[in-house]
Parts: structure tokens; sequence; C-alpha cells
């Protein structure tokens, strides 16, 4: 049972994990146009001599390439720990074909995104960090599109975990009719001739 618990516990690091770079990502964006908005004076002076809408693609790229980076961490963290899990649930659990298959799924999901999306993603992304907001481009609707993908991975993986954690929980082994019976077989009356 401790086993079961330990997993749940990992899975809700990781799916913790998984929220928080959400949550740094999309605040992130909204970050340089905070720095510009709500300046210090020397910042302001300059912002004029590099120009407000410079600076603001100047704020956006550092910031898109903190997440960048950010992301190829934790997605390299998760293939370990995906890796960790599945041996842990192999190895050191008694979890059916059911659980197992769950963990091999998360960690397929994290390699597809780590080494299919990401890459191109981070690409698309760095060529449009200077096209400005109003210009359209096939890169920027690729890399909307593929955004799009990766979030769509993210959130499966999500609801994937999520349902691993349930089953988890709610499939506990139930001890069979006689296990309350095995703790008091030296009680018995046939089994005297063991020494106390």
């Amino acid at each position: 049972m401790h086993s079961r618990r330990i997993a749940c516990f990992i899975l809700g690091l990781w799916l913790g994990g998984g929220v928080f770079l959400f949550v740094l990502s999309r605040d992130s964006r909204l970050g340089a146009g905070r720095v510009l908005d709500e300046a210090n004076p020397t910042v302001m002076l300059r912002v004029k001599t590099l120009g407000r809408e410079d600076a603001r693609l100047l704020f956006n790229h550092a910031v898109a390439e903190q997440v960048r980076h950010a992301t190829e961490l934790w997605e390299i963290g998760q293939i370990f720990l995906g890796a960790l899990f599945f041996f842990f649930l192999l190895f050191g659990t008694r979890e059916g074909k059911l659980p197992l298959g769950l963990a091999l799924l998360i960690l397929a999901i994290v390699i597809a995104q780590r080494f299919l999306l990401t890459p191109e993603v981070s690409a698309l992304g760095r060529i449009t960090d200077f096209v400005p907001g109003a210009a359209r481009s096939g890169y920027r609707v690729r890399l909307i599109v593929l955004q799009g993908a990766y979030w769509a991975f993210e959130f499966g993986k999500w609801g994937v975990q999520t349902l691993l954690c349930a089953v988890l929980v709610f499939s506990g082994r139930r001890p069979s009719g006689n296990a309350g019976q095995d703790f008091d077989l030296i009680d018995k009356a046939n089994y005297r001739h063991i020494d106390r």
C-alpha cells in the first residue's frame, strides 16, 4: 500500500511541475509588457534610445528564451522521471497492465513533445520573435498551430496522469477472506508444538 502512496506522490509532483511551468510561461509572456508599462525612469531612458516597439520585441525575446530553456530542461527531467516512475511501478509494486500502460503512454507523450514538437516550436519562435505583432507571416501561423498541438499533448498528459492516479487510488487490492486467520494460526490448538 505504501508503494501506491509513493506512486501517487510522484504523480502529484509531476503534475504540479507541469502546471507550474504552464503558469510560468503564461505569466512570463505578460511580463515584458509590464516592464515597459511600469518601468522606472532609468529603464525608460534606455527604452527611448531603442524605441518602445523594439524594446518590447527585445524583452519578449529574452522572456521567450527563458521559457524555452525552462521547457527543455523540464522535458528532459520528465523523461528521467517518467522512466523512473515506470520502473518503480514495474518492480516496486504489484500493479497490473493498465497502470503500466498508462505510465508508458505518459512517457511516450513526453518523448514526442521533447523530440518532435519542442525543437520545431523553439525554432519557429526564434524566427517570429522579432516580427511585429501586426505582421502576419506563414511562420507565425505555423507556430500557433504547433503551440496548440504542444498544449493539447500537455493537457492530454495531465489527463492521463490524473486517470493513472485515480486508478492507483481506487483500485486497491482487498485482502482475501483468509487474511485475518493467517495471523491467528499460532493460537490454534494444532500449532501447540511451536516454541514460544
